[in-house]
């Protein structure tokens, strides 16, 4: 997953979305949420929020909502 970062490998996101929805792991939710960001995967980082709403984890709302907003403000959005 990290390479996919580095390498901005952009039409690997619908894998990435797929893992992130499906991983239980929190470590591995916050990785993969990272890369999605790092990748700029505009679909994905839009829908954190929704995806977010029934999810009970608190640090993983707070990251995701957070990668959401650099996204908005880094993008003029």
């Amino acid at each position: 997953i990290s390479m996919v970062g580095r390498y901005k490998l952009k039409q690997v996101c619908p894998i990435l979305i797929q893992q992130f929805v499906s991983e239980s792991e929190l470590g591995y939710k916050l990785m993969i949420a990272e890369m999605i960001y790092d990748v700029g995967c505009p679909d994905a980082i839009t829908s954190f929020r929704t995806v977010l709403k029934d999810e009970k984890l608190d640090e993983l709302q707070y990251f995701c909502k957070m990668l959401h907003e650099n996204y908005v403000f880094a993008n003029n959005l």
